[in-house]
């Protein structure tokens, strides 16, 4: 355990030098994602202005979009039963909708941690198994998301990133309207991304 929390405090720092050097190049970006992400949370039931920004933010493509978002209604009116496998299901019979699940359920419930090949390469994740099975990809997938909310819970409990934590807060407005799981997830984001777009 030790040592893997070793190992984790010396890919935080990684993230923190990255992130912080990404921040004084281009904050403009990062500051444009927080606010499309704010507006997201401050849509008021406003279906066309919550779409568009959700969309853009989480680059919602190859799935069906009214779908997803009858999902998503469905799920906000029903908090209690947000599992992922059971979310995972209700967007496609078929495919394994494994980030876009986790952005769904974060959408319900903020302090719940987001999924994607990012934030998977920074943390060292599992590889995600592309089984043919159905039901094999989905227990990969909630095995992932189980060590993602882990390490989660170990990155705040140990208080691994709260230099960049501290320079979020200084360096983009509204930070304060995110919850920690979303700071931390647009941290690593932001320092894991290639392109400054």
């Amino acid at each position: 355990m030790e040592q893997n929390l070793n190992q984790l405090k010396t890919r935080c720092l990684k993230i923190s030098n990255s992130f912080k050097n990404k921040l004084i190049k281009d904050s403009a970006t990062l500051q444009r994602k927080v606010n499309q992400y704010v507006a997201i949370k401050e849509s008021n039931g406003d279906d066309i202005l919550f779409r568009k920004n959700f969309i853009s933010l989480y680059v919602l493509r190859f799935i069906n979009q009214d779908h997803y978002f009858d999902v998503l209604k469905n799920y906000c009116s029903n908090k209690n039963h947000l599992e992922l496998k059971s979310v995972i299901e209700a967007l496609d019979k078929e495919r394994v909708n494994f980030s876009f699940a986790t952005k769904l359920m974060h959408t319900v419930d903020n302090d719940l941690p987001i999924y994607d090949s990012l934030i998977s390469r920074a943390l060292c994740l599992p590889k995600r198994d592309y089984n043919i099975d159905k039901k094999v990809r989905m227990e990969n997938c909630a095995t992932i998301y189980s060590n993602l909310k882990s390490i989660n819970e170990l990155i705040f409990r140990h208080d691994m990133l709260n230099e960049s934590l501290d320079l979020f807060k200084k360096n983009i407005s509204s930070s304060n309207k995110l919850s920690k799981a979303k700071r931390v997830d647009f941290i690593i984001w932001f320092s894991e991304r290639k392109s400054l777009k």
